[in-house]
């Protein structure tokens, strides 16, 4: 458990070392729900708050990289300026010196469902950048967890078969692999800013090699036979 949260803190801290202009807290936030107590919940959200560290007005956009979601779930996202559609992208502006501009995404558990709300666990990650200053970024966690309610049914590759998928060792400094790889098609690794670094094709018990990338954090974008993106992982390469 230790290990785990320093690995944790490690990532947290390393994914925001770029921002200078803007911070955000919390990070990660958390949204919870015990749909026993109302099983047709029909939304939750998790919230984090920006703060401009400067004395000019930002031009910030977010953009949601990770919807690691249970299948009968939705989210969206929504920003000071405006609750848009269900969009994975959007552009607004902060004022000089300002504080709790609310940056929050909100979960649909019945989003598939006449049935009640259905109970599972998710995570998204939305990148924040300064449009004006490439490298300003920061990476925001939000998890999600809703109990009770009803099973959701899914369809293609089960969230529990997604979740199993996982990446090791991480940290690495040599190689990565992957614990099961029967769904997977191919490997994408990322920098913080969106730049493909890398790609893999996968298979069996395949090692690949990253002992040449600069320390630091990466995202693993996991491909699937019909180039979907299956999941993303976050790797620490030392």
């Amino acid at each position: 458990m230790i290990r785990i949260l320093i690995l944790v803190a490690a990532f947290l801290q390393l994914a925001q070392v770029d921002a200078q202009s803007f911070s955000i807290s919390p990070n990660p936030t958390f949204g919870t729900a015990d749909l026993d107590d109302n099983p047709f919940t029909f939304e939750f959200s998790a919230e984090t708050f920006i703060t401009n560290n400067t004395s000019a007005v930002l031009t910030l956009s977010w953009e949601k990289i990770v919807n690691d979601i249970p299948e009968c779930w939705q989210t969206g996202v929504s920003d000071i300026t405006v609750t848009p559609p269900m969009v994975n992208f959007h552009q607004f502006e902060i004022g000089a010196n300002s504080e709790n501009n609310v940056l929050y995404v909100t979960t649909y558990p019945m989003a598939l469902s006449n049935s009640g709300a259905a109970s599972g666990e998710g995570h998204v990650i939305l990148k924040v950048s300064n449009v004006d200053v490439p490298g300003d970024t920061v990476l925001v966690d939000y998890f999600f967890s809703a109990t009770g309610g009803i099973s959701c049914s899914t369809t293609g590759i089960s969230e529990k078969g997604k979740g199993e998928i996982k990446i090791y060792p991480n940290p690495s400094s040599d190689f990565i692999q992957l614990t099961e790889n029967a769904f997977i098609k191919e490997i994408v690794l990322s920098n913080l800013i969106g730049e493909v670094i890398r790609t893999f094709n996968a298979s069996t018990n395949q090692t690949y090699d990253i002992a040449d990338l600069p320390r630091g954090v990466y995202l693993v974008e996991l491909m699937g036979a019909n180039d979907e993106s299956l999941k993303t992982l976050k790797l620490l390469k030392e």
